[in-house]
C-alpha cells in the first residue's frame, strides 16, 4: 500500500498524539487533580520525622539554591500515594503569604527559602508531606524535602491535691481526728492562743487574791498581839491606889 501526500503529513500528528495518550495512562493521577512528582526526586529527598500535639502549631521551613528570573511556584503538599501527593497549600507570587484554612505558605526566592504553618493541629493531619517546586504546566512537584508528620492526643493534666480533698472543700479527709495536722486554720490557732492567755490571767488573779489574803492576817495578827499585851500595865497602878 502506498502512502499519499496527505496521509504522510497526518503521521506526525498522528505520533504526538499516541505519545500524549501514553503519557497519560503512564501519569493517571496527575490528570486527576493530584500532583505527581519525579522517582528519582523522591528517593533523593533526605526524610525527616516531626512530632507534634493536637492544638500546636507547625512550622517547616523548606531550603533551595536562591532563584532569579521567572519566579517558579512552592507547594507543599500531602502524600496519598506512591509518587502521587494532594497539594495542601501553594504560593502564587514571591514574597506574598497564601493562606488556605489553617495553612499559609511566603516564598523569598532571592534568600532561597520558603515557611509553611500548619495552626491548630488534628490527629487526622498525621501524615507524609512534601515541599518543593511546583511546575504547573506538568502538574509535578520537585521534592526539596520529605517529612513525615505524627500528631499526638493533647496530654489531659490530673487536678492537682491529695485524694479525697478538694480545692473548693467540697470534699473532706478521711482522717480519723476532728483536725488533720496540717490542716489547722489561722483562725483556730488565734483561738487557742487567746484562752490559753485567759487561763493564766485567772491564775494569776488567783495568785494575787492568796498572797493579799496573806498579808492581811498577818496584819491582824500582830495588832491584836498589841492591845492584849497593855493591859497587864495597868495592874501595878490599881495596886499602888489600893495600899
Amino acid at each position: 500500500m502506498t502512502w499519499r501526500g496527505p496521509e504522510l503529513m497526518l503521521l506526525p500528528l498522528l505520533l504526538v498524539l499516541l505519545a500524549s495518550a501514553l503519557g497519560a495512562v503512564a501519569r493517571p493521577g496527575c490528570d486527576r487533580g493530584r500532583t505527581c512528582c519525579p522517582g528519582s526526586r523522591v528517593s533523593a529527598a533526605v526524610p525527616k520525622e516531626l512530632h507534634a500535639v493536637v492544638g500546636q502549631t507547625l512550622s517547616v521551613r523548606c531550603q533551595y539554591t536562591p532563584q532569579t528570573g521567572p519566579y517558579l511556584r512552592k507547594s507543599w503538599c500531602c502524600q496519598t500515594e506512591e509518587k502521587r501527593c494532594s497539594r495542601v497549600v501553594t504560593t502564587s507570587q514571591p514574597w506574598t503569604t497564601v493562606e488556605e484554612l489553617r495553612y499559609t505558605i511566603w516564598d523569598d526566592p532571592h534568600a532561597g527559602f520558603f515557611v509553611i504553618n500548619m495552626s491548630d493541629l488534628k490527629e487526622d493531619n498525621s501524615g507524609k508531606y512534601w515541599c518543593g517546586n511546583y511546575n504547573v504546566s506538568i502538574n509535578t512537584i520537585f521534592i526539596l524535602r520529605n517529612i513525615t508528620l505524627v500528631v499526638s492526643p493533647a496530654l489531659v493534666a490530673s487536678p492537682e491535691g491529695t485524694p479525697g480533698l478538694s480545692i473548693n472543700g467540697s470534699e473532706h479527709s478521711n482522717s480519723s481526728g476532728p483536725f488533720p495536722p496540717d490542716a489547722a486554720s489561722p483562725e483556730l490557732l488565734f483561738l487557742l492562743q487567746g484562752g490559753l492567755l485567759a487561763v493564766k490571767g485567772l491564775l494569776l488573779s488567783a495568785l494575787c487574791t492568796v498572797l493579799c489574803c496573806r498579808c492581811c492576817c498577818r496584819v491582824n495578827g500582830c495588832a491584836g498581839s498589841g492591845v492584849h499585851a497593855a493591859g497587864p500595865a495597868s495592874k501595878p497602878g490599881k495596886m499602888a491606889g489600893g495600899r
